[in-house]
């Protein structure tokens, strides 16, 4: 087991842990982040148990190298929020699946808009993630997915599962698409 800190000049710190990623030789890694992508990733690594890490000379701009190519060619849609909430990054699953660029939903108010042109719907959508965002502030847990249609961008709907991980002043949305499974789900009880 590696214990270590690289330091880091940044000053806002994020954490995030990744289990179980064996195409990278990461078993148990965790890290803090700070000024996610604006310049580059420039992670902290404060926990690491990495046997390759631990046999090699991989280095900070390795690992960090590794890790943005994980988030951008995730199978999962993800998307890193700023302090405002605006969408400072999406990944390229998000584009394939949703259709929309960070050009096309740069801020929060663009992407609720875009995403839930319901009003109503929308405000229903706003209010349960600040619900949750509340609890588990109150409770010191984890935020709970949440199930939500989407609007993408050709203008057809998607049903996605939400899982927000907060990571200080931002966060990570990791979005998995299950409008399919619905679709499933219905059929069979049509039958």
């Amino acid at each position: 087991r590696i214990i270590g800190m690289l330091v880091n000049n940044g000053d806002n710190l994020l954490i995030a842990k990744i289990l179980s990623i064996k195409a990278l030789g990461i078993y148990d890694v965790a890290f803090r982040f700070a000024n996610l992508f604006i310049n580059h990733f420039n992670p902290i690594v404060t926990n690491i148990s990495l046997p390759v890490l631990a046999k090699s000379n991989t280095n900070l701009k390795e690992l960090t190298y590794r890790f943005k190519k994980m988030i951008e060619k995730s199978p999962l849609p993800m998307v890193i929020t700023d302090e405002n909430q605006d969408i400072s990054f999406l990944n390229d699953k998000f584009t394939e699946l949703f259709g929309y660029t960070l050009e096309d939903v740069p801020t929060a108010q663009e992407w609720w808009e875009k995403a839930y042109p319901d009003q109503s719907y929308r405000l229903m959508v706003q209010q349960s993630w600040m619900n949750a965002i509340e609890k588990t502030a109150a409770n010191n847990t984890d935020i709970e997915m949440q199930e939500w249609d989407i609007m993408i961008k050709d203008r057809t709907k998607r049903t996605c599962e939400f899982n927000m991980v907060p990571l200080g002043e931002t966060s990570l949305i990791i979005m998995k698409d299950v409008s399919y499974r619905k679709k499933a789900e219905q059929d069979r009880v049509n039958l």
